[in-house]
């Protein structure tokens, strides 16, 4: 029985689970993650399907905190698509990400150029079988890195590192020091907060918020000295702890 007897189902969206019994989650991962929090207060076991993390970066945390409500085993993949191109690039059983060659010319570029394994650069899109609406060098605004070499599983389609939106670059005195996908490499998973956010303020000033989980050591003083490490020791640093994050679109 995926869901046990005495779970509490008190909103519509676990309602909706229980209800239609789902084959697949197509989801954005850091709303399934504030889901499944839910359903842990609730002893609510969630049916057992293959789940799609799309729309948005998946932090470490995030997927931890998913895959530990759902049934051991649960299939679990990272996909990147565009609601203008459909999937461009998706997560196979080694790890690795998949550029979609076979229905667009991908390409990485920076500084007017294709970008060598490894550089920072922006996915820039053309459509190979557009229709009547055809993308041609379509600027995706997505930030990527060139992985060198053939992937172990086999597949022949290149390899790729999402680095998140190029909006979303952590930028001091003209150099990117942190992409979204390396800042969340830099705080890692931590089991002792549910969430986090950082901002970008000014050139020199950021804050770091937590909302922690009660009764578990705090050592956000541990994560900011990692990001002082990456961000510079004469940055204006604050961090804080508080009991709601508001969410953005991104």
């Amino acid at each position: 029985n995926a869901i046990p007897e005495g779970s509490r189902i008190d909103g519509e969206a676990l309602r909706g689970i229980a209800d239609f019994v789902p084959s697949l989650y197509m989801v954005a991962p850091a709303h399934l993650a504030f889901l499944v929090r839910h359903m842990a207060e609730r002893g609510f076991r969630p049916p057992a399907a293959p789940i799609l993390a799309t729309y948005s970066l998946c932090t470490r945390m995030a997927r931890r905190q998913i895959l530990e409500v759902f049934p051991p085993g649960t299939v679990f993949a990272e996909a990147v698509g565009m609601s203008e191109l459909g999937f461009i690039a998706a997560e196979c059983p080694r790890g690795g990400l998949h550029l979609n060659t076979g229905a667009f010319c991908c390409e990485l570029r920076t500084g007017g150029r294709g970008a060598e394994p490894g550089e920072l650069a922006e996915l820039v899109v053309t459509t190979i079988d557009g229709g009547c609406s055809p993308h041609v060098r379509y600027r995706t605004g997505d930030a990527y890195r060139l992985v060198a070499g053939a992937c172990p599983c086999g597949h022949p389609s290149p390899l790729a590192r999402m680095e998140g939106r190029i909006r979303n670059l952590v930028i001091r005195k003209g150099k990117v020091l942190l992409t979204p996908r390396e800042l969340d490499e830099t705080v890692g998973d931590c089991d002792w907060m549910h969430l986090y956010k950082m901002e970008q303020i000014s050139e020199d000033a950021f804050a770091f918020s937590t909302i922690p989980i009660p009764g578990r050591e705090n050592r956000a003083p541990e994560v900011a000295e990692r990001l002082r490490e990456r961000l510079g020791r004469d940055i204006d640093l604050t961090v804080r702890s508080v009991a709601y994050l508001s969410a953005a679109r991104s």
